[in-house]
């Protein structure tokens, strides 16, 4: 009754916002529906809210199209083959026996991602870097563990520490980047790397830490606790050529990751480049054909269909309507309380993922209204702006809120939407907590006060 009353009330009103707005809200409500409480397929769903927006011209039908054009496709299309070479080598499996070595308990391994996770968020600054370069890693721990409680924490705990540990350092998200460049069209200086490093990096430590600890005590039972993944053959052979050709590229690939903003090659370019290199004959280590069958083509057009729908939110100013809607409505509160405004930050930029898909969409909505609040409350820009952008990193409910989740969410076999809700549900509480207590202790001992 709760739903039908929402999609009604969205359908009659309100009057500011379009018949197209209304429309894709409606969509997506309806699709966050059908992910979370049926049994259809994420693909189809997606796709059928899509065709639904196109049919009744609430978007134009070149969306539809362009919904495959999206660099993310092309990005995961590589990684999917990459991640077939890892595995047909045997460098997935080498390197995951290096990772159990010293791994005796289920608990120790899901920390020792973890760490893992966090440290690539230093050298890899796209979320779907670190997802790809991990996503071998899971399968094989995955496939050596034999257990679906555990292969469902697993596949949880990745994109969720992914995502939390953006928070680390600057160069964590482009939206930092993008976010950091307004504050010297308003006379202030930027947040340097080593200071957002200094306020980052402890806070995304714990939350990650946080995290691994509530995964596995939501998801693991007895029997996926007491798993042993301590192996007394470990691989002891060389490398094959095989398996150093694939490190090669992937080194490769990293490198050129690093630089983009040297070569300008888009880090999707440069994962084609090494997926193709990687199937070339002679030089490659798998055939053509195998490499285009690990491909998880169900997952691209769920991928492409997801990200269309976001598009669609902002194309009809549905997304702005949200936003100025719940700005308009908690600025009256935020006149010179400094709680208040915590309060109030944290809970509109928290949420704001639910309407708002897209990570650097959301920064450009969010950041330029908010950072013209501060000024006109007298608020200190830098600090509104850290904690926005640390508020606005989560994104954990649904598996559209990041394409890290959805990396690992088609993964076979995975977590289910309803996983990822009843994990988001719990854990907003305990990150919301968290910055609350960052922001009157730590971060306000190294200087970040409004």
């Amino acid at each position: 009754m709760l739903f039908a009353a929402v999609v009604l009330s969205l359908a009659v009103t309100p009057s500011e916002l379009t018949a197209e707005g209304r429309m894709s809200l409606i969509m997506l409500i309806l699709a966050i529906y059908c992910w979370l409480f049926t049994a259809l397929p994420p693909a189809m769903v997606a796709l059928g809210a899509l065709l639904l927006l196109v049919l009744t011209r609430a978007v134009p039908q070149e969306l539809l199209f362009e919904s495959l054009s999206s660099d993310v496709i092309w990005l995961m299309l590589g990684t999917f083959m990459i991640g077939a070479c890892m595995q047909k080598t045997g460098l997935a499996k080498r390197m995951s026996f290096a990772l159990t070595t010293k791994a005796r308990s289920t608990f120790l391994l899901l920390f020792v991602v973890t760490i893992i996770t966090q440290v690539l968020t230093l050298f890899i600054p796209s979320t779907s870097g670190r997802a790809s370069v991990l996503l071998p890693l899971y399968r094989d721990l995955s496939k050596q563990a034999d257990n679906e409680r555990f292969t469902k924490a697993l596949a949880l705990l990745i994109p969720t520490v992914i995502l939390l540990a953006t928070n680390a350092t600057l160069i964590g998200a482009s939206s930092h980047l993008i976010a950091n460049d307004y504050l010297p069209t308003l006379g202030h200086e930027r947040i340097s790397f080593v200071q957002w490093l200094i306020w980052g990096m402890p806070f995304a430590f714990l939350a990650s830490i946080g995290a691994c600890l509530m995964i596995g005590w939501l998801f693991l039972d007895k029997r996926a606790r007491q798993l042993n993944f301590h192996n007394e053959n470990q691989m002891s052979e060389p490398m094959t050529s095989a398996e150093k050709r694939t490190v090669l590229v992937i080194v490769a690939m990293v490198g050129l990751w690093l630089t983009e903003a040297t070569h300008g090659i888009h880090i999707a370019t440069v994962t084609i480049i090494g997926a193709f290199t990687l199937l070339m004959p002679k030089i490659g280590v798998i055939k053509w054909k195998e490499g285009v069958e690990a491909v998880s083509w169900n997952l691209l057009l769920y991928v492409g269909a997801a990200i269309a729908l976001g598009e669609a939110l902002m194309q009809t100013g549905a997304a702005e309507w949200a936003v100025q809607l719940l700005l308009g409505g908690a600025e009256r509160y935020l006149i010179h309380s400094e709680s208040l405004t915590i309060f109030f930050l944290i809970a509109i930029c928290m949420s704001a993922h639910l309407y708002i898909p897209s990570h650097t969409t959301r920064a450009v909505i969010l950041v330029p209204p908010l950072l013209a609040l501060a000024l006109a409350k007298g608020f200190n820009p830098q600090a509104l702006l850290f904690m926005t952008m640390v508020a606005l990193n989560y994104c954990l409910t649904f598996p559209i809120s990041s394409k890290a989740l959805l990396i690992y969410f088609e993964e076979k076999p995975s977590f289910k939407a309803n996983d990822l809700f009843r994990l988001s549900c719990l854990l907003a509480l305990v990150y919301f907590g968290l910055i609350v207590i960052f922001f009157n202790t730590y971060w306000r001992w190294t200087g970040l006060s409004l």
